[in-house]
């Protein structure tokens, strides 16, 4: 009996002290999978996420009041799931680095040791951040997809949007050509002066009546050169101040404080466009009743 007792505690004694070694290799390969596996479903899920998420993050509204409200409020909640998404993945590479570091120029790994029960703790870290990247994912997902919905049902329709190069390019097309009215109206006085001279050589001693209301309608005509001066310089003054508060700004919304650059630009060209259609309105009426006196008296 005594005997059997020494063999059990001799065969104890040898199996304890094997020891069982593993390619360090073979370990690493075996973790780079895993944290590989990790990576590409994080990257896969916040990729994921930041096309559900779509461009609302540029839009500033208030949250404050709805629809924003509850919009900043999803966002939040999707945003707190991709920083959590990102903070496993950061934990797993870390850990993968640490391993690479205890490992180094160490070909093999014994079991037992501290290296070996560090790679334990980093395979089980791995193993359970997949799984919890798992169900973190689909409900972040799930989320998003709800928030891109309410996006495009209460956000989209209400908020108008500026895309600051697009509205330059539209504004120059917009705008009327100011040198080419300036250049008419220089052509009309010229002519006027003209048919004024002539007018009053003519007949100007005999209609004292109608040689002066020539000389008030060309003296209209020639008062508005100034006027169409004055009009491209507020156009020019109006776009240059929307590009100039608009250099880091690619959109421009409707529910942001920085609309009001676009009001005002708007408000400029409006007033400036409503002036031209005044001033040439003005200027067709001048001309017209001059004709019609030089044709009144030639008769």
């Amino acid at each position: 009996m005594r005997k059997s007792i020494l063999q059990i505690l001799f065969i104890s004694t040898i199996i304890s002290s094997c020891k069982i070694y593993y390619k360090t290799s073979d370990v690493d390969a075996q973790l780079k999978g895993a944290v590989g596996n990790v990576n590409t479903n994080c990257n896969d899920v916040l990729t994921k996420l930041k096309t559900l998420q779509g461009s609302y993050a540029a839009i500033t509204c208030p949250s404050e009041s709805e629809p924003f409200k509850t919009a900043s409020r999803l966002s939040t909640e999707v945003a707190s799931g991709q920083q959590e998404i990102a903070s496993m993945q950061k934990t797993v590479n870390d850990a993968y680095s640490a391993f690479t570091l205890y490992t180094k120029g160490k070909d093999k790994i014994a079991s037992g040791t501290a290296e070996w029960k560090k790679f334990k703790t980093t395979k089980k870290l791995v193993k359970s951040t997949m799984k919890s990247l798992q169900s973190k994912g689909e409900t972040t997902i799930k989320k998003a997809t709800e928030f891109n919905t309410y996006i495009s049902a209460e956000i989209v329709p209400k908020v108008q949007v500026c895309e600051t190069k697009s509205y330059l390019v539209n504004v120059e097309k917009s705008m009327p050509d100011l040198p080419k009215a300036k250049q008419d109206l220089s052509a009309h006085v010229t002519k006027y002066t003209m048919q004024l001279n002539g007018f009053e050589k003519r007949a100007g001693s005999a209609h004292p009546t109608e040689m002066q209301q020539l000389r008030d309608d060309l003296k209209k005509l020639k008062e508005e050169i100034p006027k169409l001066d004055l009009i491209q310089t507020e156009i020019q003054t109006g776009i240059a101040t929307f590009k100039g508060a608009t250099l880091q700004k690619d959109k421009i919304y409707s529910c942001s404080d920085d609309w009001k650059i676009v009001a005002q630009c708007n408000a400029t060209l409006s007033k400036a466009q409503s002036d031209m259609n005044a001033m040439q309105s003005s200027i067709q009426s001048t001309i017209t009743h001059m004709q019609s006196i030089i044709d009144s008296v030639k008769q």
